[in-house]
């Protein structure tokens, strides 16, 4: 499959990726969407995808938070 954008050639994370990327499970990743912590994905095809920018956003915010603490 291909997970690139056409418009922007922008990588699209699959939540496998995703999860691998964050060390959190499926649950706790829905958990923190619920909760507005992590940016919902979007849907394509049926799928459910994180564009990486989204993805690298919310990482960068993070680390933002723990180096203000």
């Amino acid at each position: 499959m291909d997970t690139h954008t056409p418009e922007h050639n922008e990588r699209l994370l699959r939540l496998r990726e995703v999860m691998e990327r964050c060390g959190l499970s499926r649950s706790s990743i829905y958990r923190q969407i619920a909760k507005g912590a992590l940016p919902a994905p979007v849907h394509v095809g049926g799928v459910s995808v994180w564009p990486n920018s989204d993805f690298e956003s919310w990482i960068g915010e993070l680390k933002a938070a723990r180096k203000a603490e």
